[in-house]
């Protein structure tokens, strides 16, 4: 069977569990040897051969929205070593983690990939571009990265970047003065997010997003009727870092956006802003046609105390799409009943280690808060 008729039946299904009420029966009962196995799984993620596993977790133990604060055994000892990472977004992720828990040794880790990252060499000047372009991503991350290290140190660092020759990096320092409050970077932006060029207003939200100020909300409330997606999806993800609950109705209005990034970051923040009364909307959602629509629905719904949604993430936890099963498994956090964030227990047994390593996390934070 295709993959998109397989889409469409799954979605067939899920909207008739819906409109019968129907759920899965829930057999799995967190006990002490799940937690301990969750344990295990995270505590190996940091020797994890995928990269991309090393990054989650290191990101996970500097504490998310998504699990809150893991308090987890040694935690700082695991993030140094990760510090030690051979891969720089690892690192600079360790450094970000260690740093939202006081220790600022980090610091001089971001600075040497982003100053002292070596430039590409080479006859084969096709290859030398593309790499010089993975270079630009990783240093340009790391100036973001510096820019929540709010210091005169740091922010002296990234000044010497300001005029760096490459555009990316020079943009990311810009970031990153911005995150530290830098109000010429910021006037900049918000100038900027009005400019006719659409390739421009997406930079320049995504950097007001990055940043949120009071200064800029007006500026994002009117972008939420940009005619870039790019730009909507960007706005409505400033308006959530910048808390602002009391535009959950301008928000609400792009549930229906042609855009499914638009409409799954308008779910998102919806659920960040906790207002009850956006809760029957967000039903309405659970039959979206995209799949990420849905689980984002699940969990904000769980966010607002309703689990309504468990069924859609049950449905993804079966999914043989390993990112479906990932986003599935991170949302059983939000909910709150035992009996529904332990459907996240076979999934420690997922063939994918970056799929055992949302699981353990999700048993990890509600095992031991139970």
């Amino acid at each position: 069977m295709k993959t998109k008729n397989r889409f469409i039946l799954r979605s067939i299904f899920v909207s008739g569990l819906l409109a019968v009420g129907l759920s899965f029966p829930a057999f799995c009962k967190v006990s002490k040897e799940a937690v301990q196995k969750a344990e295990k799984i995270i505590r190996g993620a940091v020797s994890s051969t995928n990269s991309s596993t090393r990054d989650k977790v290191a990101i996970a133990l500097g504490g998310t929205s998504t699990w809150g604060d893991l308090s987890f055994p040694k935690d700082k000892e695991l993030l140094l070593d990760l510090l030690k990472d051979s891969d720089e977004y690892v690192r600079i992720a360790a450094a970000v983690a260690l740093y939202k828990k006081g220790d600022m040794s980090g610091g001089p880790v971001l600075q040497d990939i982003l100053e002292k990252t070596p430039l590409p060499t080479g006859a084969n000047q096709i290859l030398v571009q593309f790499q010089s372009i993975a270079v630009a991503k990783k240093r340009a991350a790391a100036a973001r990265a510096l820019g929540d290290f709010k210091s005169p140190q740091w922010q002296a660092v990234l000044k010497r970047s300001r005029h760096d020759q490459n555009g990316q990096v020079r943009d990311a320092v810009a970031v990153g003065l911005a995150k530290m409050g830098d109000r010429t970077e910021l006037i900049v932006f918000q100038s900027a997010a009005k400019d006719e060029d659409e390739g421009i207003r997406v930079a320049a939200l995504e950097a007001l997003a990055e940043a949120p100020e009071e200064s800029s909300i007006n500026i994002l409330l009117e972008s939420l009727s940009d005619p870039s997606g790019s730009v909507r999806a960007a706005a409505v993800m400033g308006l959530k870092n910048a808390k602002k609950a009391e535009a959950w109705r301008e928000v609400a209005s792009l549930l229906r956006d042609s855009s499914a990034v638009v409409r799954e970051r308008a779910v998102v923040a919806l659920g960040a802003f906790g207002n009850q009364e956006a809760a029957g909307t967000l039903k309405n959602m659970l039959t979206d046609e995209n799949g990420f629509v849905r689980i984002e629905v699940a969990r904000s719904l769980a966010l607002l105390g309703d689990n309504s949604g468990l069924v859609v993430v049950q449905v993804g936890l079966a999914s043989e799409d390993a990112d479906v099963r990932i986003r599935s498994a991170e949302s059983l956090a939000a909910f709150t009943n035992e009996k529904d964030w332990s459907e996240a227990i076979p999934a420690l047994n997922d063939p994918d280690d970056r799929v055992q390593l949302a699981a353990a996390l999700t048993i990890w934070t509600k095992g031991n808060k139970k």
